[in-house]
């Protein structure tokens, strides 16, 4: 009985160990086990490795361009260029402004130097005219004593003295011009049949040209151009609104006396107008020697 007892508790213990699910591992199994955990080892090594790869190679890159000589010697030219640059505008700016300053003092002086010139001009002119009247008075006290043969000789200078009092003019137009630019000078003198234009031009060398025009109002309300030019041609020239008479002088100061109602007849005969006023003078000088040229004109 107790042999029978002991027996069915050993079969039942065995059947409890071999009910339990067991899977016999095969050689195949281990190695897949074994190759996938050598696979998950290996994956974080290699990606390390790598990003530590690409750092170095960055960081060996910007080295090299740092030390690079040729882009050393590129920064250096840079540098010294832009250098350079600023102290050459600073140079150009000082140089700039001093040249304004100089030609501003220039102008200032030139000014001073002109207006002395022709208030001494003015002081001569004025002079020149009280000796006239001295002269005319003391022929005229002789003409009241003279005999009948020194009556026409005395008449006859006291009337040339006379002539030549009206050509003179305190308020004488003065100006320096220079280069083929014009320059208007305003003017309003009423023309009659007796009006003269009176001129000085003094030029530098007897080559240099010039031109003085007079902007004249005939009755038909229109202006018409009258020039004198010097040291071009001898051809004058003639168009609908200007007539401007060319002569070469060969001189370095001339004298130009011209009758105005004349001088316009002259080149617009055709058209039977009378002339009214002069509103303007205008000079010009050379185009190919722009040293200035003094012009002084008058009407009487």
């Amino acid at each position: 009985m107790n042999r029978l007892i002991t027996l069915i508790f050993i079969v039942l213990v065995q059947s409890v160990v071999f009910s339990q699910p067991t899977k016999p591992q095969t050689q195949k199994d281990t190695i897949i086990i074994r190759d996938t955990v050598v696979v998950i080892q290996q994956i974080p090594d290699s990606e390390t490795v790598k990003t530590y790869q690409q750092i170095l190679e960055k960081t060996n890159e910007q080295l090299s361009l740092w030390w690079n000589p040729y882009m050393l010697i590129i920064g250096i030219l840079a540098i010294f260029f832009t250098l350079m640059t600023i102290i050459a505008t600073i140079i150009i700016f000082t140089q700039s402004r001093g040249s304004k300053q100089l030609i501003k003092d220039s102008m200032i002086s030139h000014k001073t130097a002109l207006d002395n010139l022709i208030s001494e001009k003015q002081k001569q002119l004025k002079l020149y005219e009280t000796n006239i009247d001295n002269l005319i008075f003391e022929y005229n006290e002789r003409l009241k004593s003279a005999g009948s043969e020194q009556v026409q000789v005395l008449t006859e200078i006291i009337s040339k003295l006379e002539n030549q009092k009206q050509t003179i003019d305190t308020q004488i137009n003065s100006y320096e011009h220079g280069g083929a630019k014009h320059r208007d000078i305003n003017s309003n003198v009423n023309v009659s049949h007796n009006t003269n234009f009176f001129a000085r031009i003094k030029l530098n060398s007897i080559n240099q040209s010039f031109v003085i025009y007079l902007r004249v109002l005939a009755s038909d309300n229109k202006k018409y151009w009258l020039g004198f030019a010097g040291n071009i041609t001898n051809t004058n020239y003639n168009t609908s609104i200007e007539f401007t008479r060319h002569q070469i002088y060969n001189t370095t100061e001339i004298l130009i006396q011209e009758n105005i109602v004349s001088s316009f007849n002259l080149g617009f005969k055709h058209l039977k107008l009378n002339v009214i006023m002069v509103d303007c003078v205008r000079l010009r000088g050379s185009d190919l020697d722009i040293t200035p040229i003094n012009f002084e004109f008058k009407f009487i």
